[in-house]
């Protein structure tokens, strides 16, 4: 199962997530933690987050579409 949890800065993602890793250590189920953009074992993912985040880096839609999509495909082949 792959699960995603997406939202602004600030909308609690990281709170509910603290919320589900204890239920399942409490439950005894097993879980992999990654995250995107930018996973922080591969270095390209890494890259591809800090080029998405800087507000100085103007693309357009497409661009950006595209860079959030490769660090998908890196994540998928590198750790899932």
């Amino acid at each position: 199962m792959f699960v995603t949890f997406e939202g602004p800065d600030g909308a609690g993602k990281s709170t509910v997530l603290k919320m589900i890793i204890k239920f399942l250590e409490e439950q005894n189920i097993r879980y992999f933690l990654t995250k995107e953009p930018g996973a922080e074992n591969n270095i390209v993912a890494r890259k591809i987050r800090k080029i998405l985040l800087d507000t100085e880096n103007e693309m357009s839609d497409m661009t950006e579409a595209l860079l959030y999509t490769a660090d998908r495909r890196l994540n998928l082949e590198t750790n899932i």
